[in-house]
């Protein structure tokens, strides 16, 4: 078409259509490849910000609202035992992540933290009290109150099967000794943490720091100079951001779009826009087509084969 500059914006909500992994073949680290050391490094901040981006971006791929998703930013302001919560829900498409019903998650992001020591994980719990309900942190109590998942994230450690079974079973028997003999938990390390964050291709990039190759993530694309402007969107805008956003949000199949028009109309900066919002931004990759996408790392991985 002459005189017609086109962009496409493709968004694969189903891991497959991006990460192609070639049969028979072990260990075949990508560009999105995320490696226990690139979690390690992040410091506390910078870890509950990841698991957050997580936790939205699950919550997109499985159809809950982001509204149901509590992080609190304040890591050093007492939290009652936990970092993240997700309210009581009913899911039936999960991988584990997100579970059915109430979800409390306490992130730990310190290597001194090793939670198969019983020391460490009766101080995470009550402090320097006595193990009791009365004196087990109130939002964790409130969690089981709700039949909920406790779930402890060590990003730091990458636990071994025993360590894993030793903590587990501490955590187990502190809550019994407040009276919660049932109680759901679960104890993740880095494994899991690699395992939950490969369906996200643009948190992959993010965390092992290859963002700012040839193509970006939305945090790096928006801090480009045209996209920095002030954005005033009409009705029209308005109308195109509502429909671009309802339409990546099906997450039955992978989603092309096609946003097409006369050069310097607006079409990338519409798009950015678009995919501003918290369920969205941590799917995003962006790449110029003509001059980043063709021949780049980004477009053999699309082109890998699966057979």
């Amino acid at each position: 078409m002459s005189g017609i500059n086109e962009l496409y914006a493709i968004l694969c909500q189903n891991t497959e259509i991006l990460l192609r992994k070639q049969k028979g073949k072990i260990n075949m680290n990508t560009i999105f490849t995320v490696e226990n050391e690139d979690l390690a490094r992040l410091s506390p901040r910078e870890s509950v910000d990841f698991f957050r981006e997580l936790l939205w971006a699950e919550a997109g791929r499985i159809g809950i609202s982001i509204n149901k998703i509590h992080v609190s930013s304040w890591i050093n302001v007492p939290d009652g035992g936990v970092d993240a919560s997700v309210e009581q829900n009913n899911i039936s498409v999960q991988n584990g992540l997100i579970k059915d019903g109430h979800t409390s998650y306490q992130i730990k992001a310190g290597a001194s933290f090793k939670p198969w020591q019983d020391a460490q994980v009766k101080k995470e719990l009550f402090g320097r009290k006595h193990p009791s309900k009365q004196n087990l942190g109130s939002s964790v109590g409130d969690c089981l109150d709700k039949n909920g998942t406790y779930v402890l994230v060590c990003f730091k450690q990458n636990l071994t099967d025993e360590q894993h079974r030793q903590a587990l079973g501490t955590l187990d028997y502190y809550f019994k000794q407040c009276s919660y003999q049932n109680s759901k938990v679960e104890i993740w390390s880095q494994n899991n943490l690699i395992g939950f964050v490969n369906v996200f291709p643009s948190l992959s990039l993010k965390v092992n720091r290859r963002g700012a190759l040839r193509f970006q993530t939305h945090q790096s694309w928006s801090q480009e100079a045209e996209m920095k402007s002030e954005f005033k969107a009409g009705q029209a805008q308005k109308a195109f951001i509502s429909n671009m956003q309802k339409g990546l949000r099906q997450n039955s199949e992978a989603v092309h779009i096609r946003v097409w028009g006369e050069p310097g109309i607006g079409k990338t900066r519409l798009v950015l826009e678009a995919t501003r919002i918290d369920d969205l931004q941590p799917l995003v990759i962006y790449c110029d087509a003509a001059g980043r996408f063709r021949d780049s790392n980004l477009m053999n991985e699309l082109l890998y084969e699966t057979s």
